[in-house]
């Protein structure tokens, strides 16, 4: 039979995502992404895109299946309501450079392989499914949210980690990451 044929945003945000009888959490590891999920992921990522005011998607199929994306060891946790796909976290693995506030005579301090939460986005916002996935991401990593970096996040982020995990005074750094003091805790 044929693939369905993906919905527009605008069709997915009146989806009615609390009333759902199924939701479920997929993941896939770069650079392993079933075709039949591409038209969807080509419009979240757009949408993502749009939220941020970005000039481009940085979750796409052609980026996830792409060389850079299996050196990050990337993943690709798909949201389903009742089969259809409604949102996606990206997630991945960097070797990068933090300045901790807290221990200023420290300077900058090499961090590799930092779980980094990458791109994330959700159609119906304010609904809980956000939630619902990146507590499965969080779950399967085994990773508490504040050890995690987040890059370039949204102006959203910091207050759905304060309402979801508690995590306060993110601190940008210059490398355009977001982290939170549990992340130099030992």
């Amino acid at each position: 039979s044929d693939p369905p044929v993906p919905r527009t945003p605008t069709q997915l945000a009146f989806v009615p995502p609390l009333m759902a009888s199924t939701t479920a959490v997929k993941t896939f590891a770069a650079p392993s992404l079933p075709p039949s999920i591409f038209p969807q992921l080509t419009i979240l990522g757009q949408a993502s895109a749009d939220a941020q005011d970005l000039k481009a998607p940085i979750t796409s199929p052609e980026l996830f299946t792409a060389d850079k994306a299996v050196r990050e060891r990337q993943e690709l946790h798909v949201l389903e309501v009742d089969g259809e796909v409604v949102g996606y976290a990206k997630t991945g693995f960097k070797d990068l450079w933090f300045y901790n506030p807290t221990d200023q005579k420290a300077g900058l301090q090499s961090h590799p392989s930092t779980p980094c939460l990458l791109d994330i986005f959700v159609f119906s916002q304010r609904s809980g499914l956000g939630r619902v996935l990146f507590s499965r991401v969080l779950e399967s990593s085994g990773v508490e949210a504040g050890r995690w970096a987040y890059d370039r996040p949204s102006f959203r982020l910091p207050g759905f980690l304060r309402k979801g995990w508690g995590l306060e005074e993110g601190e940008k750094q210059s490398n355009g990451f977001m982290v939170f003091g549990e992340f130099f805790e030992d």
